[in-house]
């Protein structure tokens, strides 16, 4: 009698086993919800939410692979990506996390492999690794840096030797100046605690001596392990007020408010440009004697007549930074420069190679910057993504936001050479918080009464616009800028901050 009740437990275990790469929906729900969701994301793809929530509960490997090779028009709109990752991060159970990783390197569409980047960092084990490792090679250089980023931050000792290997093939094809080797560096840094290896030889030599007793490395207060330093194979590379430019697609974002004719009170060891705004620096090592006495005299004349207050007005230095980096500028960059008040200007329509003429250019446009009116920090960022898209015939000008938002206009050259490849670094300075009324001050503001508003909307903004194009943004801020938000903004998209004395 017990012979029937054991062959049917045995077909239930069997059918269990069948039907956990299936799923807790039956196939009737399960195919209705497919069919909903398809047609809902050729029509209105917000429109499917709550059905792509509900297909997460199947827990499957059939919903996470009908997720990875959705149609690709859901992928054009970012709330609906916000809850396809939600949907693809909820399943937890072994079918659905072994179809997530092992298609995580091969997904049809470039945005679905960030996206399962991204949930993969919730995962453990070596097959993790390996599918992140894999990504390194991609063909879109966003979804690379999105793996090497990812490996970082989950400080995977198994991921070191591909990503010192892909070090070595971007330092044969003489990309280490790139954005991307740069991301590599950052991760190894934080994985091992190592601060002072830049070259791909550097660490293959210190790997090959210390493969068997490396441990994780410990990230420091901003959340990485080193900063940005120069190559050494690179000799002309420049930094910009201390941010090291590791990219040769970049966009320089200018504040030239009102508020930067401020002149700063110079430092201890500051003495005065005798060829102001021709790019010489303002601070020297006093070590001579005799060089210090002199130096103190000349400090105290400069104490009586306040000359450093033109010299040290924060548009001028800015400018005669910005004018000495250009110099620097190899001619495999290519660059942009955009200023910004409550007027947004652009140097060029998209990306310039940074040749002589070009740059020669750029410098005269950089002199003619003055310093005037508000601060729309946020239509600043806003026009460097859209000048930074890999569209050389792009229509500019005119106004934003119904003809209510600032003006944009630029300069020559007329066409844009950007064709190539669009920005991926964009450095900010500014010496105050976004505002577009201006007016009285409060730090509980966070700058001007608006203030806290747009800086919300900047990170709402930024959260979609940025998901898959994976923009570094370095901050500079000079004393008067929202130092929280610039830091923030740094560090949400792997840049630096660093204040301006």
């Amino acid at each position: 009698m017990r012979r029937p009740v054991v062959v049917l437990l045995c077909a239930a275990i069997v059918l269990g086993l069948a039907t956990g790469a299936l799923g807790d929906l039956s196939d009737e729900q399960f195919n209705a919800l497919k069919k909903r969701i398809n047609a809902g994301i050729v029509k209105s793809p917000s429109s499917v939410k709550s059905d792509i929530l509900d297909m997460a509960k199947d827990n499957s490997a059939r919903a996470a692979k009908f997720f990875i090779n959705i149609n690709r028009k859901a992928l054009d709109n970012m709330d609906t990506v916000a809850v396809i990752q939600q949907a693809l991060s909820s399943m937890g159970s072994d079918d659905a996390r072994s179809a997530i990783i092992t298609n995580t390197p091969k997904a049809p569409d470039y945005r679905m492999r960030i996206i399962l980047l991204e949930v993969c960092q919730r995962f453990a084990g070596s097959d993790v690794v390996t599918a992140m490792t894999a990504c390194l090679s991609d063909r879109q250089e966003k979804v690379a840096i999105t793996a090497a980023r990812a490996l970082g931050e989950k400080g995977s000792l198994g991921a070191i030797e591909a990503l010192i290997k892909q070090m070595e093939k971007l330092s044969k094809k003489k990309q280490t100046g790139t954005r991307f080797y740069s991301d590599i560096r950052i991760a190894l840094e934080k994985i091992t605690g190592q601060r002072d290896l830049i070259e791909a030889q550097d660490w293959r030599n210190w790997f090959n001596a210390n493969k068997d007793k490396i441990v994780p490395g410990t990230p420091g207060a901003d959340g990485r392990v080193g900063t940005a330093k120069p190559m050494v194979g690179e000799a002309k590379t420049v930094s910009f007020f201390g941010i090291q430019i590791d990219s040769r697609r970049i966009i320089f974002v200018i504040d030239v408010s009102g508020s930067m004719k401020i002149a700063d009170p110079p430092p201890e060891n500051w003495v005065p440009d005798k060829d102001l705004g021709k790019g010489k620096g303002t601070t020297v090592k006093e070590d001579d004697p005799t060089l210090k006495k002199k130096k103190e005299k000349e400090r105290k004349r400069m104490k009586d007549d306040k000359i450093w207050k033109k010299e040290r007005q924060r548009i001028v230095r800015t400018k005669k930074e910005l004018i000495r980096v250009l110099k620097a500028l190899q001619g495999t960059v290519k660059f942009n420069i955009i200023s910004f008040s409550d007027e947004i200007r652009s140097f060029a329509k998209g990306l310039q190679k940074a040749t002589s003429s070009t740059r020669s250019k750029a410098i005269k446009w950089v002199e003619k910057l003055s310093a005037d009116g508000l601060t729309f920090t946020d239509d600043a960022l806003r026009e460097a993504f859209k000048d930074g898209r890999a569209y050389p015939d792009r229509k500019r000008g005119g106004d934003s936001k119904n003809g209510k938002g600032p003006k944009t206009s630029s300069g020559s050259p007329s066409r844009s050479s950007s064709k190539g490849g669009e920005a991926d670094t964009i450095i900010l300075l500014s010496d105050g918080a976004p505002t577009h009324m201006g007016g009285e001050g409060r730090a509980e503001w966070g700058g001007h009464q608006d203030s806290q508003a747009i800086i919300d909307a900047i990170f709402a903004w930024l959260a979609k616009e940025n998901k898959f194009r994976k923009i570094v943004i370095h901050t500079l801020g000079f004393s008067g800028a929202n130092f929280e938000f610039m830091q923030k903004l740094a560090k949400e998209t792997g840049g630096t901050f660093r204040e301006i004395p």
